[in-house]
C-alpha cells in the first residue's frame, strides 16, 4: 500500500499544525506572547457577542437564571460520582487525548481519534467562553476581549475578558 495513504491521519495533523503556524506568524503583530503561550484577540467576535445579546435580551436572561439554578445541582452530581469511584474503587473520570494512526496511551487514558477530540475540544470550548460572554452582556457586563489560547501552534482553549 501507498505510503501516503497508510500516515494520511498524520500527514493531516502535521498540516493542520503548520497552518495554524502559519495563521499564527501571519497575525504575529496581532498577538500576545507570554513564555509559550500565545493569546489571540478578536474584535469582529466581542462585538458580534455584544449584538446578539441586544438583540435577544430576556432569551439570554432566563438561561443565565436557569445556569444558575442547574450549576449547583450538576456539581453536586459531579461530587457524588467522584466519591463513589473513591469509595468503590470504580474509575469514573479519565483524560481524554487525542491519538494519531492507533498510538494508545499508557494507564487509565482514554484515547480518541485527534480529529474528533479537536472538533470536539473546539465545539465545547466555543460554546463555553460564548455562554460566559453572551450572560454577562446579558447583565450589562460588556466584553472587552474575546480569544483563542495556543499552547505553541497547539490550541487549548478559548477566553473572555
Amino acid at each position: 500500500m501507498n505510503i501516503i495513504a497508510e500516515h494520511l491521519e498524520l500527514i493531516s495533523v502535521l498540516l493542520f499544525f503548520a497552518l495554524i503556524a502559519l495563521r499564527l506568524y501571519i497575525k504575529r503583530k496581532e498577538l500576545k506572547i507570554e513564555k509559550v503561550i500565545i493569546f489571540e484577540y478578536s474584535k469582529k467576535y466581542t462585538d458580534k457577542i455584544n449584538e446578539v445579546v441586544i438583540k435577544y435580551p430576556k432569551f439570554f436572561k432566563v438561561l443565565g437564571i436557569i445556569s444558575l439554578v442547574s450549576a449547583p445541582i450538576m456539581m453536586l452530581v459531579g461530587i457524588y460520582y467522584i466519591i463513589n469511584s473513591l469509595i468503590f474503587f470504580k474509575p469514573s473520570v479519565a483524560l481524554v487525548l487525542p491519538s494519531v494512526s492507533n498510538f494508545k496511551y499508557p494507564g487509565p487514558i482514554i484515547s480518541v481519534p485527534f480529529w474528533i477530540w479537536i472538533i470536539s475540544i473546539f465545539v465545547i470550548v466555543f460554546s463555553h467562553e460564548s455562554m460566559h460572554a453572551l450572560i454577562a452582556a446579558s447583565e450589562g457586563i460588556k466584553t472587552r476581549r474575546y480569544g483563542l489560547l495556543y499552547l505553541l501552534v497547539i490550541p487549548i482553549g478559548a477566553f473572555v475578558d
